[in-house]
């Protein structure tokens, strides 16, 4: 039996990061993506030879990833009327087995609830995941999907998407 194993991983190791600090004019941004253990949460697919590329899409083996997004804006920035966070997803590096690749476009996700849309990657550096204005907290728990529409060359494939959170 031929299969094979994909791997990505969640960056910053997967904890809360603060990606703003309080200021007087934006307030304060916290981004985390996977389990705040300190450790990279890792996604994986195992795909049975008689399956692969045959457009099955398989569930990962792994647990659904946390991704929350939490914006507090200043007194003075509500004022100004308000400030724009916008959460984005880097998935241009393919997936590699250090010989061939996948791209990420083959990597989608169905979230928990509605606050951060189900979707697939589109294998950009800048993919918009969400967009909301003013102080809230939204957070979901992705689970992963390989679309397998492709035949691919045994092996494990590793990769990183790196979300990012911003505040203007």
């Amino acid at each position: 039996m031929l299969g094979c194993l994909f791997l990505f991983s969640s960056p910053a190791h997967a904890v809360t990061v603060t990606l703003g600090v309080y200021k007087f004019f934006t307030g304060r941004l916290v981004l985390q993506v996977g389990s705040p253990t300190g450790s990279v949460d890792t996604v994986s697919f195992q795909v049975p030879a008689g399956q692969v590329g045959d457009n099955t899409p398989l569930q990962a083996t792994s647990q659904p990833v946390r991704v929350s997004v939490a914006a507090q804006s200043s007194l003075w920035a509500e004022f100004l009327g308000g400030v724009t966070v916008t959460l984005t997803a880097n998935s241009s590096t393919p997936l590699s087995n250090n010989t061939y690749t996948i791209p990420f476009t083959e990597i989608g996700w169905t979230s928990s609830d509605s606050d951060i849309p189900s979707g697939r990657f589109d294998g950009s550096a800048n993919q918009v995941l969400l967009t909301f204005t003013g102080s809230k907290q939204v957070y979901v728990d992705q689970t992963f999907y390989y679309a397998n529409s492709q035949v691919v060359a045994p092996g494990t494939y590793t990769g990183t998407v790196t979300y990012t959170a911003t505040m203007q």
